[in-house]
């Protein structure tokens, strides 16, 4: 993978203050509260919170070529296009909110290690100029034909 690959230290301290915050947020509320599914909206607060960590596992992870860390079944429960009010029961709070932080502590370790390093995306980001697709994200700092501030390189 690519080791040269590094996030500064203020980034990551971010993310780790916002996972806590947002894992104490949820904690904040009764189970009953957590799940219920307002009116005029199509998910819980609770489908939200697990959102995030789906979406960063599927983000970071499968579309470096890595396993996920996490069941296939949360990522139908969680994932885009998936709603609370298809699920049998309500999960217990502890499964939507521990995988905030736990998942970002593994996501670090995994960083520090080096693996990530590729990245593959099958559409290009609104803005950019980048011609070939898929495309492999890449720390290179510029890329000529490219005008969005993410960096790509072709598969070829």
């Amino acid at each position: 993978m690519n080791p040269e690959l590094t996030i500064p230290e203020e980034t990551l301290r971010t993310f780790r203050t916002m996972r806590a915050r947002i894992r104490d947020f949820g904690a904040s509320f009764a189970p009953e509260e957590l799940f219920r599914i307002p009116p005029g909206f199509s998910n819980s607060i609770g489908w939200n919170l697990a959102h995030i960590w789906v979406t960063h596992q599927l983000l970071c992870y499968r579309l470096s070529g890595l396993p996920l860390l996490i069941e296939e079944e949360a990522v139908r429960m969680y994932g885009k296009g998936s709603s609370p009010a298809d699920w049998a029961a309500s999960p217990a709070p502890a499964s939507v909110l521990t995988p905030l932080t736990e998942l970002a502590d593994r996501f670090e370790e995994d960083l520090a290690a080096g693996r990530f390093g590729s990245f593959t995306s099958t559409r290009p980001r609104p803005g950019s100029s980048c011609a070939a697709s898929p495309r492999r994200w890449s720390s290179t700092p510029s890329m000529k034909g490219c005008t969005s501030d993410t960096r790509w390189r072709s598969d070829e």
